[in-house]
């Protein structure tokens, strides 16, 4: 794996998954209204950006099928739908990380009755 894929691991497979937890633990918790609204938007974008990036690799597999290159326009739609992804599941998964550190529960005497 080379520095280039990095991206596409983690915009295209696993953005998905960051969306499912993050959004269902936002959702589940007791967070700010703040915090509900920028993880839908940034599961949002992931979502739109992965269902560009599928409308866009049907050309791009249909080009190289044909043993033609893809057109610039549908290589450049890919590649800014993987690093929106990308960026998007990034700060998405800083927000997650976020709420878990400024979680009420940690090192709260509740967590310690809970034990």
């Amino acid at each position: 794996m080379t520095v280039d894929d990095v991206p596409f691991v983690l915009g295209v497979f696993l953005g998905p998954f960051v969306v499912t937890v993050v959004l269902t633990a936002v959702l589940a918790t007791r967070s700010a209204r703040r915090e509900k609204v920028a993880a839908s938007v940034l599961s949002a974008v992931v979502v739109g950006s992965l269902a560009v990036y599928w409308w866009a690799w049907g050309p791009a597999f249909d080009a190289a099928d044909a043993g033609r290159e893809p057109s610039p326009r549908v290589d450049l739609t890919l590649d800014m739908a993987i690093w929106v992804s990308a960026a998007a599941t990034t700060l998405l998964l800083a927000l997650g990380a976020v709420l878990v550190i400024k979680s009420p529960w940690r090192g709260s005497r509740a967590l310690a009755r809970v034990r």
